[in-house]
């Protein structure tokens, strides 16, 4: 079975993990469906200026679990850095 269909796309895989991040913590915070669908519309939507786009924009370094990204060429370098040649959790602990 190729790459792609295990869901281990070189393309996306990083983008992935870095969003993945973003619904572990959700849940490990607790949040109903709806709270976890406003948080997701904060982060993508840049509502009051303080999304991601907020972020990128002003150099504001971004927060695994916090901020979601639609660009695979968005995700931090440090992030892939670390994870290359590395198998590690999701979220640190």
């Amino acid at each position: 079975m190729n790459a792609r269909k295990q869901g281990k796309d070189p393309n996306t895989e990083h983008l992935d993990r870095w969003n993945n991040s973003f619904g572990i913590k959700a849940r490990e915070d607790g949040l109903s469906r709806e709270q976890f669908y406003n948080r997701i519309i904060d982060s993508i939507a840049n509502v009051n200026n303080e999304g991601t786009a907020s972020k990128l924009s002003q150099g504001i370094p971004l927060q695994r679990g916090v901020d979601l990204l639609m660009d695979r060429q968005k995700v931090p370098q440090d992030f892939i850095a670390n994870l290359i040649g590395r198998d590690q959790p999701i979220l640190e602990r």
